[in-house]
């Protein structure tokens, strides 16, 4: 069949054949269509995007139904809106099963369907997972009880793309297939890798995109290496903009004006030839549904609210501008203040909140003169605009929402997200919230104490909490970030009464919950933290998560038997999760269940490949059945995907002892003290070295002694004593042999006693 008989499907209510190739989807989040060089921005190269833009068709007025990730990708792949598939904000919902999403559509059609995330705000627990074969994203902190770790929270491109071309290359060449792709690191904290640090210095952001664009650009050399770059539609998308501090929001999704708003949309397809063609339109995310559903002839889904741009792409038929809805629940979830909702046209942009706003974009499109006051004739009748839209849209809504886990909210939190919403139920009226553009200022300093406790900058993220708690003492974030400041300053006791302080305002937050249970653990009251965790776990009794979470508290405390119960638990309810096989493995490993904690161990890594203590935990388990090739094989491993780990390096040390090669073990110990100065065991075994090699006494002396200026407790500091005890006999210091063997003895008798202790 030729390609212009195919090439517009004449009714999504009757399928044709699907073409070969199949669909490249590209999200990029975060991204300003004014920040990229097809859209207009000179000082940015992105060569990737602006082909694509020469190629395709590029709409100049695409808007984001929603300024957060997870919302905006809910209406983008099921083609609804929020009031209809109900996910109004990151973390505290996940897209309803009863809505066909475009992965769906395709996988039923026959199509391969994989998807390649960057972020853990759309790990697949979200539900954006429906009707894809292969989700790869799957996201972990590795300790829980420590609450901030960016880096655990996000792939880099180079990771998300390298994945997506593992997996396109198994596809066979006759298969039609779907791959959507989402790329991350235009999201703050802006940080891009050389060389376009160094080239953007200054301006970190663009450097952010001009690196995603390069690592994007190796999906089009895909495409044409491998024969299937005319036979491929490609949509390039931002899920929303960014304000850079524009109407002085640091950030997104706090506002809904166009700097967050107005996102890049670009259509590719290879048969056409409208390459070049700039759209003025005002369109949306939710309309790419439709639209690639009458391309490929698929059935559109009934609860779709979009509409299909094949008019405007040349498919023919009529296209009929209407007011683009868009909205943020955010403020109103995370901080008890209006929602915002608004309707725009190529004209005017009308926005809701406990007072409206009205803008002229056509002489004010940078919206800094709100007409509210002067236009009343215009405002009324854009309000009631408005208010029919929002009831149409919201018919049939979805009611199904879910609560955020601790761990999750943990990770939200590390993103700039405020997650834990003790309601998820929206107002009924707006009359007497706060309006956001009023606090502005009190959410500005939230989010940059965020990032400077993320930074380690614990006295700034004092001065900015005191000033957001002195603009509103009413906040239930303000003392979520108090209590994760405690805990970094080792304050345990003052932060768990930090958190119940804002428990009373929510006390359902997960976030707080979380803090709570963080802090009653390392102050040593083991007991409360478990029962905090287990009644927030009752809150959702089908979701797996919570039971993970209460599991690895259970085994950081030493509850093997709780923690494996819980874990368990979590297995049932979700039976591919990573997380709860790898926890398993590591409890089996505590309870010398090796063979066992192999199984699960590479079970765990069978699901996810990239995950994060999964080959640490197999190399103990191999080690100890005393497999020691496999087991370094596995250590070597686990470096290469943690190179900032101690562990595994620690792990192989130990190996290449026991293998009699005491060399390559120094360096080993060496580089272990470089990544984690305070692990006394290093130090410990360092000088266990020296001592067997019966040679460098004092190197070895010095090494014990500043391994005790890490204060270590139990085993650790028994062997610390005896072998100082043993060195400065060998250097014949007889007097500090004995006062050290003294205290070996009595280390070594109160650790006894505590065991005994221990009921």
């Amino acid at each position: 069949m030729g390609a212009a008989l195919w090439l517009w499907a004449p009714g999504c209510s009757s399928p044709v054949p699907p073409p070969p190739g199949g669909l490249l989807l590209i999200t990029l989040d975060t991204v300003r269509a004014d920040r990229i060089g097809a859209y207009g921005y000179a000082d940015i190269e992105t060569p990737f995007i602006d082909g694509l833009a020469k190629r395709g068709v590029l709409f100049e007025r695409a808007l984001t139904p929603v300024p957060l990730t997870l919302p905006s990708h809910a209406s983008l792949l099921t083609g609804t809106y929020p009031p209809r598939h109900g996910v109004r904000d990151n973390g505290d919902f996940t897209v309803p099963q009863e809505l066909t999403t475009l992965a769906e559509q395709f996988r039923a059609r026959g199509f391969r369907t994989g998807a390649f995330v960057g972020a853990f705000v759309l790990d697949r627990r979200w539900g954006l997972d429906q009707g894809f074969e292969h989700y790869s994203g799957e996201f972990q902190v590795e300790n829980i009880s420590e609450l901030v770790s960016i880096g655990d929270l996000q792939r880099p491109a180079n990771e998300v793309v390298d994945d997506a071309l593992a997996w396109l290359g198994g596809i066979g060449p006759e298969e039609p297939f779907f791959a959507w792709v989402h790329v991350f690191d235009p999201h703050d904290p802006y940080d891009p890798p050389s060389p376009y640090r160094e080239r953007y210095r200054g301006r970190p952001y663009v450097g952010e995109i001009a690196y995603s664009d390069a690592e994007l650009a190796r999906l089009g050399e895909w495409l044409e290496e491998s024969g299937r770059s005319q036979t491929t539609v490609v949509v390039f998308a931002g899920d929303h903009g960014e304000s850079l501090g524009e109407h002085g929001e640091n950030g997104h999704g706090f506002f809904l004006y166009q700097e967050t708003l107005r996102v890049p949309l670009i259509f590719v397809d290879p048969p056409r030839s409208a390459g070049g063609t700039r759209r003025p339109e005002v369109v949306s995310l939710v309309d790419i549904v439709p639209t690639l559903c009458e391309r490929f002839g698929l059935e559109t889904p009934a609860a779709a609210q979009g509409r299909s741009l094949a008019p405007l792409l040349g498919g023919g038929g009529r296209w009929e501008e209407r007011p683009v809805y868009s909205e943020t629940f955010y403020p109103f979830f995370s901080y008890g203040w209006s929602p915002l909702s608004s309707i725009q046209d190529r004209r005017y942009h009308y926005l809701e909140s406990s007072e409206a706003e009205l803008y002229d974009l056509e002489s004010d499109p940078g919206e800094l003169h709100d007409l509210a006051a002067s236009e009343q004739a215009v405002l009324e009748h854009l309000a009631e605009a408005h208010d029919a839209l929002t009831a149409a849209l919201s018919r049939d809504a979805s009611k199904e929402t879910a609560l955020p886990d601790p761990d999750t909210v943990a990770k939200l939190a590390a993103l700039g997200y405020a997650a834990g919403a003790a309601e998820l139920t929206a107002p009924a009226s707006r009359d007497g919230l706060a309006p956001p553009r009023l606090r502005i200022d009190v959410y500005n300093r939230l989010v940059e104490s965020r990032l400077a406790l993320t930074a380690g900058d614990l006295e700034l993220t004092q001065e900015l909490l005191g000033e957001a708690m002195a603009g509103d003492p009413n906040v239930a974030e303000t003392y979520s970030l108090i209590g994760r400041l405690r805990l970094a300053q080792g304050r345990f006791d003052e932060a768990a009464v930090v958190f119940e302080k804002g428990l009373e305002l929510k006390p359902n937050s997960f976030a707080l919950n979380m803090g709570l249970a963080t802090a009653r653990l390392r102050s040593g009251h083991t007991g409360e933290a478990l029962e905090v965790l287990a009644r927030a776990a009752e809150l959702r009794p089908d979701e797996a998560w919570p039971m993970l979470v209460l599991g690895s508290f259970a085994r950081q405390a030493g509850r093997l038997d709780a923690a494996q119960r819980a874990l368990e638990r979590a297995l049932e309810l979700d039976p591919e999760s990573a997380g709860a096989h790898l926890e398993l493995a590591v409890v089996a490993v505590a309870q010398g269940a090796f063979d066992r904690g192999e199984e699960l161990a590479a079970r765990a890594l069978e699901l996810d490949p990239r995950l994060k203590g999964g080959h640490l935990c197999l190399a103990q388990c191999l080690e100890a059945q005393g497999r020691l090739d496999a087991a370094a094989v596995e250590y070597e491993s686990e470096r290469r995907l943690s190179p900032d780990d101690h562990r595994p390096v620690y792990g192989l040390a130990r190996l290449y002892g026991r293998l009699g090669r005491p060399g390559e073990e120094r360096l080993l110990l060496e580089e272990t003290i470089r990544l984690e100065p305070g692990f006394v065991p290093a130090y410990l075994f360092l000088a266990r070295g020296r001592l067997a090699a019966g040679e460098g006494y004092p190197e070895a002396i010095a090494w014990v002694h500043r391994a005790l200026t890490y204060d270590p407790a139990g085993t650790d500091l028994v062997l610390a004593y005896y072998l100082l005890a043993d060195l400065y006999n060998r250097v014949g210091n007889q007097e500090l042999s004995n006062e050290f063997a003294i205290k070996g003895r009595h280390a070594e008798q109160e650790q006894g006693d505590a065991r005994r202790s221990v009921p």
